[in-house]
């Protein structure tokens, strides 16, 4: 590969091994570093890896894939600009590990608001490997409260956020194969009551995650998109689960 010109290379290797694998494919000087998720274990490595690349040129991308799913980023943005209002309160049901599965919805939840505050473990935690749990616990980012809660996979797989706001109501069902916004309406059966409205239905494009991702990276380095999830973005999502961790 050596001669060869190289614009992207994928790392799709057990998470223990991307620091190593990360540094030799920053001798083949690619544009882009596309690593899966949770890019590292170690927020000390994850740092390391942001500096070398900087140092070498390279971008990063990490592959939560749902930042890049067309449906998914407009449903971010309606929240984002304040389609159901301001944020009070959410909840978010995953599967299958925090760091598998769960740690999708701290990505995307920190793509909101940044960092969040404080991350308190509640009383359910149950190992499922040395690299991953179930955990419930609660985010508050300002006054926003989310609470995350685990399901058991071995029972069915269960991905469900919503998000309730002053003005209404967003939900992101099936792991974001089901997204829809709901607006307040009066009540049209009890005056003075306010209740949510019709669904403004978002169309998921999640069948084809994967193909965002790539076509992401090929516009940036086209020079036609900012890439969607990177090394940087991803640390504040490492530090969560560092935390929880540690905490549990």
């Amino acid at each position: 590969f050596s001669k060869e010109k190289i614009d992207i290379v994928s790392i799709a290797t057990p998470t223990d091994t991307h620091y190593e694998v990360f540094k030799k494919a920053l001798l083949l000087r690619p544009k882009v570093i596309l690593c899966e998720k949770p890019f590292s274990g170690s927020l000390l490595q994850a740092q390391e890896m942001i500096d070398l690349s900087k140092k070498e040129g390279v971008e990063i991308v990490i592959n939560y894939i749902r930042r890049f799913e067309p449906g998914t980023v407009e449903f971010l943005n309606s929240i984002h600009n304040g389609e159901i209002g301001d944020i009070e309160k959410g909840v978010v049901w995953y599967s299958k590990g925090l760091v598998n599965n769960g740690s999708h919805y701290i990505d995307l939840l920190n793509s909101l608001w940044g960092e969040p505050d404080t991350v308190r473990v509640l009383d359910y935690v149950r190992t499922l490997s040395t690299q991953d749990l179930e955990v419930d616990l609660i985010l508050n980012y300002g006054e926003k409260i989310i609470y995350l809660m685990a399901a058991k996979e071995e029972n069915f797989s269960y991905h469900k956020m919503e998000l309730v706001g002053t003005e209404g109501c967003g939900f992101y069902n099936q792991g974001g194969r089901e997204i829809f916004i709901q607006k307040i309406s009066n009540d049209p059966m009890f005056s003075g009551y306010r209740v949510l409205g019709n669904r403004r239905e978002i169309t998921s494009y999640f069948q084809r995650y994967q193909s965002e991702v790539l076509d992401n990276i090929i516009a940036f380095i086209a020079g036609k998109e900012n890439l969607r999830s990177t090394g940087e973005s991803t640390l504040l999502t490492l530090k969560v689960l560092n935390h929880v961790k540690k905490e549990s």
